[in-house]
């Protein structure tokens, strides 16, 4: 293995398409975060230029790409002094949690040599300590990876860990619907006869490609920010963009992602106007239901 660490700024087109095509490899369910154009997104909006510490870990002799690890580091103090420096995976370390799943990207065939190598590399980073969340299909840390190398690590602990529920889709939506459980179900068919009664014309639409412009990720930020400001009588969910730098970030980063077909944008209309948006994320063998708003 060959760990380099590369500047964001300066991946050539030739990383970037390699990084595309082991993105494009996993196994679904994938992650969407863990894309070229979130991380670089990301390194870009919430990161200084000199913290950014991108690791792609290729193989020896054909210089394959197997890896593919975004950090960046992090001040660490007190009252303005700066005591430490840890080193972050991309996505964590602040408030906005836009990035929701943190992670390296890793071919499975080699994941075990691809962790022991970038675990080597870290400890040389200069950082006084990292947090990172392996790859789940690794799923714990292997002491001999810091043995082997001559240092010293105090302990482990998994971070930025999120659980997930999965339902796996059949080949169309009335199979898919009969898998369901009756509560969900019933959820459905209650909210289609509310629509009815409504007796406003309603609909739905999905944008894609050049129809999720920068109006349609307005409407969502709006319509989030409305679904977090109304009473509710159980659980309360919060305005996940309250930061002008998350929704210039998502105001920038949708639209591509769109052309891409990684992103999508679903919503309700009555009367023509829309009045909920749901955004769903693209990845191999998966779509995973982000942000919303009503």
């Amino acid at each position: 293995m060959v760990v380099v660490p590369t500047h964001v700024d300066q991946l050539t087109p030739r990383d970037l398409a390699d990084w595309a095509t082991l993105f494009a490899a996993q196994p679904g369910p994938a992650n969407p975060f863990l894309s070229p154009t979130w991380i670089v997104g990301w390194y870009r909006h919430y990161t200084q230029e000199a913290d950014r510490q991108l690791y792609l870990i290729r193989h020896r002799v054909t210089q394959q790409l197997l890896g593919v690890a975004p950090f960046y580091c992090q001040k660490v103090g007190f009252a303005g002094l700066a005591l430490a420096r840890r080193l972050l995976a991309v996505g964590s370390g602040t408030n906005d949690l836009v990035l929701e799943l943190s992670g390296v990207l890793v071919d499975l065939a080699y994941v075990r040599d691809v962790m022991r190598a970038l675990t080597a590399v870290t400890l040389r980073c200069g950082a006084h300590w990292c947090e990172t969340t392996f790859a789940p299909e690794q799923g714990w840390f292997e002491p001999e990876w810091v043995f082997e190398t001559g240092g010293e690590v105090s302990f482990y602990e998994q971070r930025r860990s999120r659980a997930c529920v999965i339902l796996q889709l059949s080949d169309s939506w009335e199979q898919t619907r009969k898998n369901l459980k009756r509560n969900v179900k019933e959820s459905i068919r209650r909210s289609q006869n509310r629509l009815k009664r409504d007796g406003r014309a309603w609909a739905t639409r999905h944008l894609e490609f050049d129809a999720l412009d920068v109006a349609a990720v307005d409407r969502l930020l709006t319509l989030h920010r409305a679904r977090a400001a109304a009473p509710q009588a159980g659980v309360h969910h919060p305005d996940a963009f309250t930061s002008s730098k998350a929704r210039a970030f998502l105001r920038t980063l949708l639209p591509e992602l769109s052309r891409r077909g990684a992103a999508s944008i679903f919503e309700l209309t009555l009367d023509g106007q829309t009045h909920a948006s749901q955004l769903a994320l693209h990845a191999p063998g998966a779509s995973y239901v982000y942000a919303s708003g009503f």
